[in-house]
């Protein structure tokens, strides 16, 4: 099984330990499944991405933080 996406992002207030590293997998053109760690090991989430529209995203996630979002999106040319 190969990831489809890798990303690292910064922690608070520049603490090293807080970063988050995920990594994602598509599992169809609208659902990718990721997981979130950060380096401390304190905070773990999994997400569930469903692209809606070209415009609109929704993601829910669960572990050390559970939520429910919805993203829009536009473009100017």
């Amino acid at each position: 099984m190969l990831i489809d996406s890798f990303g690292v992002r910064a922690g608070e207030d520049e603490d090293l330990a807080t970063t988050v590293v995920s990594v994602g997998k598509r599992i169809s053109s609208r659902v990718t499944l990721s997981y979130e760690q950060s380096l401390d090991g304190l905070n773990q989430v999994m997400k569930v991405l469903y692209q809606l529209s070209p415009h609109v995203r929704l993601e829910a996630g669960a572990g050390m933080e559970s939520s429910f979002d919805v993203f829009y999106t536009r473009d100017y040319d």
